[in-house]
């Protein structure tokens, strides 16, 4: 197993009740079981073909799912699905997306076929409004929107006395440090689990490019020191090594 290194202020502050959400590659995301049984709603940004966080958070805590990802819908994903039959790779899964969406997303679960992260352009919205006009009480936030996290971390602050969990994928984190730390400091949520995306390679520094990070308000179930990867943890795709990560700094 290979070693990264990562900031201090990204360490969990102890132990978490942890569970894993979505399938075992990635996608699958470790969060707080607490937090999914206090939410009364999900808020789901970057969906792709891969809602299966969103089926396990149904399992555990029946709420709204309300899913932005300006990138796909039925037909979108017909087109990937033949693309794929021509190819002959990964059919099944995009079988399986192109079979299931119009099921997934019905009644108190909906897509919108709409980009978050600006304000007044076409097809996109902000965090805020998505926050305000969508839905209300307690929210649990699930991000995964390829950069664009960066243009939500000021909604992130303003409104984190909405949020009852939150897990974010980070990219370029070597170029965003000092952004990040001044984010992590200031938002008003403990650092739950912290988890490499070996999709993305790591910089010369030992530091990894793209990180899923699990914030939530609960305390730790036992302030002991957490060893990672976490036992849930799972490499993003089955070929990857997984990576132990060392606190540094």
């Amino acid at each position: 197993m290979n070693t990264v290194n990562l900031p201090k202020w990204l360490q969990p502050s102890g132990q978490f009740d942890l569970v894993r959400l979505g399938r075992d590659r990635d996608g699958g995301y470790l969060v707080d079981a607490r937090d999914v049984a206090e939410a009364e709603a999900l808020v789901s940004l970057g969906v792709n073909d891969d809602w299966s966080f969103e089926e396990d958070f149904l399992k555990r805590n029946n709420v709204p799912i309300h899913a932005f990802d300006g990138t796909i819908d039925r037909n979108i994903l017909g087109k990937r699905l033949v693309k794929t039959i021509l190819s002959r790779k990964d059919v099944k899964h995009k079988l399986k997306a192109w079979r299931e969406y119009d099921r997934f997303f019905s009644g108190s679960t909906r897509h919108y076929k709409t980009m978050v992260g600006l304000d007044s352009s076409p097809g996109f919205v902000t965090l805020r409004h998505i926050l305000n006009e969508y839905t209300s009480g307690r929210v649990f936030l699930k991000i995964d929107i390829e950069g664009w996290e960066y243009r939500l971390l000021g909604d992130l602050l303003a409104e984190a006395d909405r949020i009852c969990g939150l897990m974010i994928e980070i990219h370029n984190v070597d170029l965003h440090e000092e952004r990040l730390k001044d984010f992590v400091e200031k938002l008003p949520l403990r650092v739950a689990h912290v988890h490499r995306n070996t999709f993305a390679p790591v910089s010369d520094t030992g530091i990894p490019l793209v990180l899923e990070v699990t914030f939530t308000p609960q305390a730790p179930v036992s302030y002991k020191s957490v060893t990672l990867p976490h036992e849930l943890d799972r490499p993003s795709a089955p070929s990857h090594e997984p990576s132990e990560i060392r606190f540094i700094g």
